[in-house]
């Protein structure tokens, strides 16, 4: 929770410093979801994490704005390694949530069932879309869902 806070006061300094602009929607989404993030960092749980990703996988215009922020996130040196340090400290917290029932229960269960690469890709993508679903994000500012 704590390398959150690092990561959203290290956006912070680097559009005080004029390094990126504060005015862009990226800037402003990041920083929104970080807090809000911090704000309900007990409700990011393995579990909710795979549910909020099967409810939304299939919704159209979350899929829109997943795609587009993932292609200007790509274009950016800063936002890229951002993601990228945001996913490493989601991962690590939700590991240190739940590091014993993943590890003695999910994995072994979950592998026997579809095989290693197949939950590994699977797994590894929910934690990447941490930062785009709307109960931790800022998206629904971004997006219109069906309810």
């Amino acid at each position: 929770k704590y390398r959150l806070y690092t990561l959203r006061d290290q956006l912070r300094k680097e559009a005080i410093s004029g390094k990126i602009d504060s005015k862009d929607w990226k800037f402003s989404y990041y920083d929104k979801s970080i807090s809000k993030a911090v704000s309900n960092a007990y409700s990011i749980t393995l579990f909710s994490i795979v549910l909020h990703w099967m409810k939304y996988n299939d919704n159209e215009e979350f899929m829109k704005f997943y795609h587009r922020l993932e292609g200007e996130v790509k274009e950016d040196p800063f936002y890229s390694e951002l993601k990228k340090e945001l996913n490493e400290a989601t991962l690590e917290y939700i590991m240190g949530q739940h590091d014993v029932s993943f590890r003695v229960f999910f994995k072994p269960l979950l592998t026997a069932l579809f095989g290693f690469k197949v939950i590994q890709k699977k797994f590894l993508r929910s934690i990447n879309s941490v930062f785009y679903l709307p109960e931790i994000s800022d998206s629904p500012n971004h997006i219109k869902l069906a309810a």
